[in-house]
Formats: structure tokens, sequence, C-alpha cells
């Protein structure tokens, strides 16, 4: 019996420390699809919804989750930009070194590296962009410290956003 609750307190832990942590795969199936099917999954596995900015002629959408908020702060974001003109972008910023490494780590073997730099807008220390022929991976390590973020491009609408000064 105690190795029963012993077992299912592990998994309920793995899962809830999981639920934060959005694989690569899992980021580039959410850049395709529209706000309605990524908020059915995040809700389930215990995401908030934050907000909403429908686009402007000027501005993409703007639709914001968040993983155990609290206040102005949480574990991880998750950030859907959107229109009717252009692809999807998504934002997921997390506290997670280790999840951010292992899609870094992946992505090195099969993407290059296209840029680099610092200080490219607010809140961020450096920024690389790795690319292939479909999409350009934007890794961010902010000025906060312990957070990180990667931003999916369709390669496109990265070359646009770059063209634009929009990244």
């Amino acid at each position: 019996m105690k190795q029963s609750i012993l077992l299912l307190l592990a998994f309920l832990l793995a899962y809830t420390a999981s639920a934060q942590s959005l694989r690569f795969n899992k980021l580039i199936k959410f850049q395709a699809k529209n706000q309605e099917y990524i908020q059915n999954k995040l809700i389930r596995n215990g995401w908030s919804f934050n907000e909403d900015k429908k686009p402007t002629t000027d501005m993409l959408g703007k639709v914001v989750w968040s993983y155990k908020p609290i206040g102005i702060n949480a574990n991880a974001w998750l950030v859907l930009y959107y229109s009717d003109t252009t692809p999807n972008r998504i934002l997921y910023n997390t506290t997670d070194l280790k999840q951010i490494k292992k899609i870094r780590k992946r992505l090195q073997r099969k993407m290059s590296i296209i840029d680099s730099g610092r200080n490219s807008a607010d809140y961020v220390d450096s920024y690389t962009d790795y690319a292939d022929d479909n999409y350009v991976i934007r890794f961010f390590s902010y000025i906060q410290p312990d957070y990180f973020g990667i931003k999916i491009f369709d390669k496109k609408d990265y070359l646009l956003a770059k063209s634009n000064n929009r990244l």
C-alpha cells in the first residue's frame, strides 16, 4: 500500500513538473495552430489564460498564457503572436534552463546559427538565431536571472520581421 502511494505521489510530482516544460515538437505544433487549440491543450495541463490583444493593422495580436502565475511572475509563459496576414509566432519563456538546453542541443545538430547579439530588446541580455529551410528559432537569455526564452518563426516571416526591425 505504501509503495502504491509513493508511486502515485512520484507520478503527480513528475506530471506537474513537466506541465510547464513544453518540448520543441509541441512548440512547433502550437506555432501552426489557432489560439483555441493551444488554449485547450494548455488549460488541461494547468496553465492559465492571461490576455488576448487583438491584431491591428500595425501590430500582431498577442495571446498570453502562464504556468503557476504569482502576481506578475510565473514559472513559464507562452505567447502566441497572430494575424490573418502573417504566420503565427510562438514565444516560450521559462525558468527551466534544463529544458531550454535540451531544445538548443537538439537544434544545434540540425540548424545553423545565422545571427547572435546582445541586448536586442528590453530585458534581453543576449540572443542566438538558428535556421533551417522552414523555421528560425531565436533563443533568449534575459537580464532577469534564471529566465530564458525561445521564439519560433516561419523563415519567411522572420526575414520580413528582421527587415522591418520587429523581431
